[in-house]
C-alpha cells in the first residue's frame, strides 16, 4: 500500500531542493513567501530535506542560511497523531496528574469490549456509539479531562510530538500544486479555540477527535495490533485551514 503522505512529502522535497526560486511553481513560491521574513530573490538557491527521526516536522526548507521546519499534510480526515493506548495514558498521569479513574475509563474506552486490556470476548466488542450511548459517565469524566488540558494535548498531538527533536514552525495542508501553510502558533490557538470543537464526536479534543486506530470488529488477525493505539484526526482540516487563511487575510 502506497504512503501517500510519504509521496507527497518527497514530491514537494525533489521540487524544490536545489532548485533556484525563479524555477519553482506558484504555489511553492507563495509557501516559501509566508514562511521566510527575508525578501527572496529569483536566483536564490533553495534547499530542502526530511527531518528524520521521530518528529513532528516533516521537511526543513533553507535559503540564504535561514531555515524553518514544516509539518505536511494532505486530504481529508487527516489522521495527525497515533500511539499506544498504555503510552499515552502515562503521559497523562505524568503530566496532568491524570486520575485512576480517567486512566481506566479511557482504556475502557479504546478496548471497547468491557475489559481494561482488551481480553474480552469478541461479541462484547462495541462501536464508539455504542460505548457513548450506554456508559455516558465514562464518557463525559474523559471529555472534561480533555476540554481542561485541550491546548496542551493538540500542541503535542500537532506540534510538540511525544518524542520530537524539532518542532515545525508551520503546517501545511495540501500538495505541490495546491495548499496553504500556516504558523504554527495560529494553528494551535485556532484548534483549542472552544467555538471551533469537534462537538459531535465521542471524544472531542478542540477540533481534533480521539479514536481507537481500529476496533477490528470483525476479528480480523491483521488488525488485531491496531486495537491498541489511539489515533487523533482532524476530520476537517483542510476546510479548517482554509478558513484560518481567510481570517487572516481579513485582518
Amino acid at each position: 500500500m502506497v504512503n501517500e503522505g510519504f509521496v507527497n512529502e518527497t514530491e514537494i522535497i525533489n521540487h524544490l531542493n536545489c532548485k533556484k526560486f525563479k524555477d519553482i511553481n506558484d504555489n511553492m513560491k507563495n509557501l516559501i513567501r509566508n514562511v521566510f521574513k527575508k525578501e527572496i530573490n529569483l536566483n536564490d538557491e533553495l534547499f530542502c530535506e526530511k527531518k528524520a527521526g521521530h518528529n513532528k516536522s516533516d521537511i526543513i526548507i533553507e535559503i540564504n542560511n535561514e531555515s524553518h521546519s514544516i509539518s505536511v499534510k494532505r486530504g481529508g480526515g487527516n489522521s495527525v497523531h497515533q500511539e499506544p493506548v498504555e503510552e499515552f495514558i502515562h503521559f497523562l498521569e505524568e503530566e496532568f496528574s491524570a486520575t485512576q479513574n480517567i486512566s481506566d475509563d479511557l482504556r475502557f474506552f479504546v478496548w471497547g469490549d468491557n475489559t481494561l486490556d482488551g481480553t474480552g470476548d469478541l461479541e462484547n466488542r462495541m462501536k464508539a456509539s455504542e460505548i457513548k450511548k450506554i456508559y455516558p459517565e465514562k464518557m463525559n469524566n474523559i471529555r472534561e479531562f480533555f476540554n481542561i488540558n485541550k491546548r496542551n494535548l493538540i500542541d503535542r498531538f500537532l506540534i510538540k510530538g511525544p518524542k520530537s527533536n524539532n518542532n515545525p514552525d508551520f503546517l501545511y495542508h495540501g500538495t505541490l500544486e495546491e495548499g496553504i501553510a500556516l504558523p504554527s502558533k495560529i494553528v494551535l490557538d485556532w484548534a483549542s479555540n472552544e467555538e471551533n470543537l469537534s462537538s459531535r464526536a465521542a471524544l472531542p479534543i478542540g477540533c481534533l477527535t480521539l479514536q481507537t486506530w481500529n476496533r477490528n470488529l470483525k476479528n480480523k488477525p491483521d488488525l488485531e495490533p491496531r486495537r491498541k493505539d489511539i489515533q487523533i484526526k482532524w476530520g476537517s482540516m483542510k476546510n479548517d485551514f482554509e478558513k484560518m487563511r481567510d481570517e487572516i487575510n481579513e485582518k
